[in-house]
């Protein structure tokens, strides 16, 4: 008889020859378990879709999807790509996925949205391995306009006005025309004649506008000197967010005459041509109304006064900001002196002002 093995022992298993095979079973398990093939490499995205919301143009955002491997084995390589209408205002780095996916593991891509122009922008980024789609994600933004500002009116030319004295007021809208609110605004007055204007009680100094909000600035043009003046009206709010207003206007004195004066030329006493009269505009630049008087020297019989809207019997009164005129002529050149240049001028005055016109003219026989 064969001998038993130990009770309790099943692994002794005896031989054709009589010898014991011990754990013969077990190793055989452990073999099959070792040769099973591994499970493939399964891989999916973190995220299916992703909005950025309101990001401004100009500027950039960034969000980061895993490349997971769920899978027993590595992947292929990842590779991304970006399509739809607004796919150029996205874009991908697969810097962070430039090597297979080992099991169990994951690797990042980054997606950034940087909007060239406003509104909404909508694009699908496709992540492959193997020429096989892993998946895709649905990216949504909207390009928002910075704070801009803009002003009504952009330009203002002032009328004259005399030196040293207010001229007229512009009252100026500015305007946040951006999709985001602005930070505190400041205006200040710039360019080569800054002196010659005037702020006023505004709203704006200080001010933080939110997208379509409005304030307002008076502008006074007051020139401290005769002739073309010009400045600027400057509104910033910060990171280079700016307007500018032209501004410009003449210095005038209070009393001003145009033209100076006139040359009728020759006129013949024996066959006179009567030159067209000249016209002469007297304007009251000043504040307050001007009480005139008219006075002439030289030869003034050679010449007429007469015509228009300013007065030949004074004194009278122009208004404040108002303009009159007067014509000018040489309406019998016998009254005049033959062979030589006549001369005359004539002088507006009052208010401690005055302006003058002289006029010319050569009689011949």
């Amino acid at each position: 008889m064969l001998a038993l093995g130990a009770c309790g022992d099943d692994s002794a298993v005896p031989t054709r020859d009589g010898a014991v095979a011990d754990g013969g079973a077990s190793d055989a398990g452990a073999d099959a378990q070792t040769d099973a093939p591994s499970s493939p490499a399964n891989l999916g995205l973190s995220d299916s879709v992703h909005d950025y919301s309101g990001v401004l143009v100009g500027t950039s955002s960034a969000f980061s999807v895993m490349v997971q491997n769920r899978g027993g084995s590595p992947s292929q390589l990842p590779s991304a790509a970006l399509n739809g209408n607004d796919a150029s205002q996205y874009s991908v780095s697969t810097a962070g996925c430039s090597a297979p996916v080992p099991a169990g593991g994951a690797c990042t891509l980054s997606v950034s949205f940087a909007p060239t122009t406003r509104g909404q922008k909508v694009a699908t980024l496709t992540v492959s391995a193997g020429g096989l789609s892993i998946g895709t994600v649905t990216l949504t933004g909207i390009g928002l306009r910075p704070p801009t500002l803009t002003s009504n009116p952009l330009t203002k030319a002032y009328a004259s006005a005399a030196v040293n004295m207010d001229g007229a007021a512009q009252t100026f809208t500015i305007t946040n025309d951006g999709d985001v609110a602005s930070v505190a605004l400041a205006t200040s007055l710039a360019g080569t004649n800054p002196g010659d204007f005037v702020i006023g009680a505004q709203t704006c100094m200080g001010m933080t506008l939110a997208p379509s909000g409005t304030c307002i600035i008076p502008v006074t043009f007051h020139p401290t000197a005769l002739g073309a003046r010009a400045g600027s009206l400057v509104i910033s709010a910060g990171g280079g967010i700016m307007t500018t207003v032209a501004l410009t206007g003449t210095g005038a004195p209070v009393l001003e005459g145009t033209p100076a004066s006139h040359d009728f030329g020759s006129d013949s006493k024996l066959n006179p041509s009567n030159p067209a009269p000249a016209t002469w505009t007297v304007t009251n630049h000043g504040t307050s109304p001007l009480t005139l008087s008219l006075s002439g020297s030289g030869d003034t019989g050679t010449f007429s006064v007469g015509g228009g809207t300013c007065p030949t019997v004074t004194p009278a009164a122009l208004g404040a900001g108002m303009s009159c005129t007067i014509q000018i002529s040489v309406p019998a050149p016998g009254l005049g002196v033959p062979q030589r240049v006549n001369t005359a001028t004539y002088t507006y005055s009052g208010g401690g002002f005055s302006t003058s016109f002289t006029a010319t003219v050569t009689i011949t026989l």
